[in-house]
């Protein structure tokens, strides 16, 4: 346990050597798809800290988290590529569904890399 907010504890995933998710993970057309974190998270998890790198080859693309079944605008978390070719990285807190879910979207471009874990989580 790292910190009590609200009510809620945040839990530090153990170090580990490669990403949870890479870009053979993900589909890449730039609509939003469920990602099942449920191998990752406890049952009971209210939000996940994700951390990544990603690279693609066209600037302002992008790679936008949310919580599974958001339909918003406004509630999101969206990174994009400043310069083509160039790495950049992300931390965010995203919500999570009670299903363990959160879902993404990536623009459709060549990506060199997209990678990303769960760092932690509230629960």
């Amino acid at each position: 346990m790292l910190a009590t907010t609200y009510g809620h504890r945040f839990f530090v995933k153990a170090d580990q050597e490669d990403y949870d998710f890479n870009k053979t993970d993900l589909t890449n057309d730039y609509e939003y798809h469920d990602l099942d974190l449920s191998g990752i998270i406890p049952a009971g998890t209210v939000a996940v800290l994700l951390w990544g790198v990603f690279k693609g080859d066209v600037a302002d693309s992008e790679v936008t988290f949310a919580k599974a079944g958001y339909t918003g605008t406004k509630l999101k978390s969206t990174f994009y590529q400043s310069v083509a070719n160039q790495a950049e990285g992300f931390c965010t807190i995203i919500p999570v569904s009670p299903g363990r879910k959160i879902q993404y979207k990536i623009s459709y471009v060549n990506w060199v890399f997209v990678s990303f874990s769960v760092a932690g989580w509230f629960a």
